[in-house]
This record gives structure tokens, sequence and C-alpha cells, in this order.
């Protein structure tokens, strides 16, 4: 069983509901009455996917609460193995899970090549993959991204490009016109802000911004995976500021909260130390949000049109994998046609 299990209701060519079943583990359970540094080696053990962040939101909340805010070198090395970690989750999205769930080649190899150098973080890789991006996986340059504002050239681009992300994004564009029709205009004018997820934090983005003012979502999701890889990176080569926003402060003695922005959205970390260890540890990650009752994925999805009970699974799956939940995930089809 996948860690969310997400089943679809479907009636008279309408998505009808959403169900999520939820059986992540839950780091409180663990973590509570451990000490900070026993806390902090278990974290990469519990965190597959957003381990780097999930360890620095931790460091930095745990140093707040117990009065010794982490020293400036400490929190900047701390961002940058956070960004790197968040171009490895955008690189993931583009080049692998992306091209597979809408019928393309993985970029398999190419993937396997930056995710090593960027773990690693060797000299010169975040110049490099700028040009290999421009070169290689767009065929014009990063410039250009602002100038697709015009979606008229964005539109030309992807229709005939031969680069490896016009065809992803070609093929996403027919994906969310057959499965994903529009629900009524409330919806369409509601901006990224309302979830935590990628989208959120570049919604401004000249292009984004245009893809969501004509309901283009599904687009608008997976390009902000792409200016997000290219923000990151630029900031990483740069190495003149901060490539996430990272915060910490003490509303309380032994009290410390912290926030670190992800590839999928702003983690936030609430922790409470009493005598030297850990008496409360209360974590809000973006997929929380997102897949809550009344989350992001329910408020997309349902409503939506769907002609066939495969639709409406297909619909939900695709939308699964734009907010992106950072667990394994299966979205099952309604269990009898026709019906919620």
């Amino acid at each position: 069983m996948a860690a969310l299990d997400v089943t679809v209701g479907w009636r008279s060519g309408i998505i009808a509901g959403i169900s999520v079943h939820d059986e992540r583990p839950q780091p409180s359970r663990v973590l509570v009455g451990s000490t900070p540094a026993v806390a902090l080696a278990m974290l990469g053990r519990l965190y597959a996917v957003c381990g780097r962040a999930q360890g620095a939101c931790a460091e930095l909340a745990l140093a707040a609460a117990s009065g010794l805010p982490l020293p400036g070198a400490r929190r900047a090395e701390l961002a940058r193995r956070v960004g790197c970690e968040a171009v490895q989750e955008h690189l993931w999205r583009l080049m692998l899970d992306w091209p597979a769930k809408l019928g393309l080649a993985p970029l398999t190899e190419l993937f396997k090549h930056w995710y090593g150098r960027i773990g690693a973080d060797e000299p010169g890789w975040a110049p490099a993959l700028l040009e290999e991006l421009a070169d290689r996986a767009l065929g014009v340059p990063l410039a250009q991204l602002a100038d697709w504002q015009s979606l008229a050239l964005f539109d030309r681009w992807s229709s005939s490009s031969p680069a490896a992300l016009a065809t992803l994004f070609q093929r996403l564009h027919e994906a969310g016109i057959a499965q994903c029709a529009d629900v009524d205009e409330s919806c369409r004018a509601t901006l990224a802000a309302e979830c935590a997820c990628t989208l959120a934090g570049y919604a401004e983005h000249p292009w984004l911004a245009a893809l969501a003012r004509r309901g283009r979502w599904l687009e608008a999701h997976v390009g902000a995976r792409l200016v997000g890889a290219v923000t990151l990176t630029s900031a990483l080569a740069a190495e003149s500021c901060a490539p996430v926003e990272m915060d910490a402060e003490a509303p309380a003695p032994g009290r410390g909260v912290a926030i670190v922005t992800t590839a999928r959205g702003v983690l936030a970390l609430d922790v409470t130390l009493l005598a030297g260890r850990i008496a409360a540890y209360e974590i809000r990650t973006p997929t929380d949000c997102n897949f809550a009752p009344d989350g992001a994925f329910v408020r997309r999805v349902v409503g939506r049109s769907a002609p066939t009970a495969e639709a409406a699974r297909r619909c939900a799956d695709l939308w699964a994998l734009a907010l992106d939940p950072c667990v394994s995930y299966a979205v099952l089809p309604p269990a009898e046609s026709g019906h919620a």
C-alpha cells in the first residue's frame, strides 16, 4: 500500500469526491523524548525525500528553542544544501516523473548525471547545468522564459521545437484539455497562493502568471518546476544570496519555530524542549496542506468534467503529481462506474 491512497468518486461525468487515506509515519511519535542530537541523527532515516530540508528545519528550530541560534556560516551552509536538494527534486519531476506520466521517454541518463553532480556539490556544476538546460532541454536561452508571458510564443515553441521539454509541455497541454476540463470562473481566478506548492513560490513569474490567468494550471505547476530549477541554480552559481528562505525564532523559552522553503513549498516546524529533551514536535509539510480534506488537491479536482471513470482517475493522477506529495501515492479508480 502507498503512503497516500487516493480514491476518486465519479458520477454523471463529474468528479464528485476525493478521499485521501494517509498512512505517513508521524515523526513526533519517534522523536518526542529524545535529545536534539539523537533527533537530528534520526531524521535522515525518517525522511527519504527532502531529508536535507527536514534536517535544516529541525536544526534551526532546536537551536532557537535552546536559546543558541545558529551562526551565520552554518545557516548559509544549510541553505546551500537545501537549495541543491531542491534543484535535484525539480529535475526529478521534469526529467523522470512527468515524462513517464505523459507517455514520453524519461531522460534517465541525463538525470543521473546531474543528480550526482548536484548531490556532491561539485565545483562549477551550477553554471554548467544552466547551459545544459538552455542548450539541450529547452533549445532557447533561459531569458526567454519571461517572454513566454505571451502564450503565443510559448505555444509556438512547445509545438515546434524538438527539445525534450517542449515535447513534454505540448503533451501536458493536450492532457490538460483532454483529462482536466476547467471548473468555474472562481477556481480559474484563484492563484496558486491558495496552496503550499512549488507554484506558490513563483506565481508572479510572468510566464506562470499568464498560464494561471488562462486556467492552464497543470502547465503552470510543471512550469514552476522549470522556473524553480533555473532560479535556484542561478542563485547557487552566484553564491551572493541565499538560495532558499530559512528563518527561526523562539516565541517562548524552550520553544523554537522554523520555516524552510523546499522544492514542494514551505516546511514549518514547532518544537519544545524540556530538561534537554524534545517534549513536542509539530511539523507542517506542503503535503499536509495540499492533501488535507479541504486542501488544494481536493479543490482542484472535485467538480471537474470526466467522461469516464478512467478519465476521472487520470485527472486525479495528474493533479496528484502536480501537487507532488513527499511520499509514494496511488490513485484508485471509482469502485463502480457512474457512482461516487
